[in-house]
């Protein structure tokens, strides 16, 4: 609501978004907010039964050992892609490099679309769920240095290897949701934060230094400033959405609903994935049709334009059609407060709850869900920490996480 409001003062040229754009904005909000409240103070009251957490728990040993390796052998898989990109970005073409990884399907060069399949499908989400689980750690004040570290090489080799921003927004994320989850108010969190390992501190510092710097190096516009980078960045997919509104023929509004496989992204790309193997046709999954559209640029102002930001409302709308501004955030608000009011169940829900309420703050861009890398977080994490969760030992300090 508060990036709607700043869209719609026109700051800085940018367009002014329609009211009918604005409307479904409106509404869907106060759905998702209503849906949000009822199921999470329904379930919470069934949730009694629930045994909480140790909050000294830690990582067995045979699943800290399974994620060092995963990571290891993930990292040895990026290094090739690393050494192309890294001339490049060394000589400040950041922009260039982005644009290798959006069009490998096209241009070929570094990336393929096998390629990129595998990097975002199993190779990102395997660094992402690592910085969950150690940003859950460091939230309980068990933080484990080499996972610390592991997990901050695995984010900085998708900066490097993509040029991308929101790997450190991410990372920057986790850990903010991390500590909110886990504390019982504001000075908790702070305090919680302050008592944080000086190491922790400086990688937080870090990597808001870092996001700047990726911001000037991929600036919209040479006569941009770096506040009006992050202003155009937050407000321009209200624009973006509103362009759509005002051109449903050109994104195939009213048309072809895809009946929830946008909204259910997660479930449904997956085996539209395998489907597509078996039989041996193209595969036409809705994250494919969803981005085919949304690839489009417009212009957010004058002189700046961009594309696939297209808020979540799109997917929603591509479902059900103007019901879909009702449908899709009731659906979605439902998924996540039901993840979230088991978060303190045991460290696999308290995960997936940091990652389910990550894709509520990029709602606002983008729906995650929609994507099959939605699929490979959840099972990823699911294998790893969800599988009969262990019980932590109650000792303050285990010796393999020194």
């Amino acid at each position: 609501m508060v990036f709607t409001f700043l869209a719609c003062q026109g700051i800085w040229d940018l367009y002014y978004p329609s009211l009918e754009a604005v409307l479904y904005i409106l509404i869907s909000t106060a759905v998702f907010t209503f849906t949000s409240f009822l199921t999470y103070a329904k379930l919470r009251k069934n949730s009694s039964d629930f045994k909480k957490f140790d909050s000294s728990s830690l990582l067995s040993k045979n699943r800290f050992v399974l994620l060092i390796a995963l990571n290891i052998l993930s990292i040895v898989c990026v290094m090739p892609f690393l050494l192309q990109t890294a001339p490049l970005l060394i000589n400040g073409e950041w922009a260039l490099v982005r644009t290798y990884y959006l069009n490998a399907n096209t241009m070929g060069i570094i990336f393929n679309t096998h390629k990129s399949l595998m990097l975002q499908w199993i190779i990102f989400p395997t660094f992402y769920i690592t910085t969950i689980i150690s940003a859950v750690l460091v939230a309980k004040r068990k933080p484990s240095f080499l996972l610390i570290v592991i997990s901050t090489v695995g984010i900085l080799m998708i900066v490097f290897t993509t040029a991308g921003r929101s790997p450190l927004l991410k990372c920057l994320t986790f850990y903010l949701l991390a500590f909110l989850i886990n504390s019982k108010n504001i000075k908790n969190i702070l305090r919680k934060i302050k008592q944080s390992n000086l190491a922790i501190k400086i990688l937080l510092i870090c990597g808001v230094i870092a996001l700047l710097f990726i911001s000037s190096q991929r600036s919209l516009s040479e006569d941009t400033s770096p506040i009006q980078n992050a202003f155009y960045y937050f407000t321009a997919p209200i624009v973006y959405f509103s362009y759509i509104v005002e051109n449903p023929e050109q994104f195939a509004l009213g048309k072809d609903y895809l009946f929830g496989k946008a909204t259910l992204g997660f479930i449904s790309t997956p085996i539209e994935i395998i489907y597509s193997i078996l039989f041996k046709h193209d595969y036409a999954g809705a994250d494919t049709i969803i981005t085919g559209y949304v690839s489009q640029y417009i212009n957010f102002s004058p002189s700046i334009k961009g594309n696939a930001v297209s808020t979540s409302l799109y997917p929603f709308i591509k479902d059900f059609g103007k019901l879909g501004v009702v449908i899709g955030p009731l659906i979605y608000a439902f998924l996540v407060n039901y993840v979230y009011a088991k978060f303190d169940k045991n460290i696999f829900w308290n995960c997936l709850s940091i990652y389910m309420l990550y894709t509520v703050f990029f709602s606002e861009w983008q729906y995650e869900l929609l994507f099959p890398q939605a699929f490979s977080m959840i099972f990823f994490l699911y294998i790893l920490v969800g599988i009969k969760p262990i019980p932590f030992k109650k000792t303050k300090k285990v010796e393999f996480l020194r």
